[in-house]
């Protein structure tokens, strides 16, 4: 009976001093239950089957901080739970730092053809080109007062053709047809 007492205290005294509050009520509570010599303190997850320990035995749900025992005929009995009070809420801790930024990502598909726009208005007209080359044709060769430098000249009649008329004149016919 002793020994159960003891092992009681010491399990209350260990779970009280692993608190982290920074002001602690500690709130007691004695029940003297009688035990057989030999009792042993049995810890587990969850509710203890009928089947396990026997009469005298403790048991402590870890999962709940519950304590059921002595282990009667009847079985486990009511737990005393061994939690105490939640205590106030802490202040907020510092913000941490900023994590390194993440990779991109990939690409998205296409997206589809927008509608066709409006017709633009008209420029207005461009200036004049320079002259091109002109082609003139006759039945004998070209007079040299005839055309301009760059002008091509048809003589139908012999079937030559001159050019293109140069700073110094025609020249000699460049194809003979």
């Amino acid at each position: 009976m002793r020994i159960i007492k003891i092992i009681v205290c010491a399990l209350l005294g260990f779970m009280l001093s692993h608190c982290t509050k920074e002001k602690e009520n500690i709130v007691e509570k004695t029940e003297t239950i009688p035990a057989p010599q030999g009792a042993v303190m049995l810890t587990g997850r969850g509710k203890p089957s009928p089947s396990l320990g026997k009469i005298g035995d403790f048991y402590i749900d870890l999962t709940q901080s519950d304590l059921y025992g002595a282990k009667t005929q009847a079985g486990w009995g009511n737990p005393i739970s061994l939690k105490g009070a939640d205590g106030q809420n802490g202040t907020n801790g510092q913000n941490g730092q900023d994590g390194a930024n993440g990779q991109n990502g990939t690409d998205g598909q296409d997206g589809q053809d927008g509608a066709n726009g409006q017709n633009g208005t008209n420029g207005q007209d461009g200036q004049d080109g320079a002259r091109g080359s002109v082609l003139h044709t006759g039945n004998t060769a070209p007079d040299a007062q005839l055309g301009e430098i760059g002008d091509w000249y048809i003589d139908g009649q012999n079937k030559h053709i001159y050019g293109p008329k140069t700073a110094t004149g025609w020249g000699n016919p460049v194809i003979q047809f």
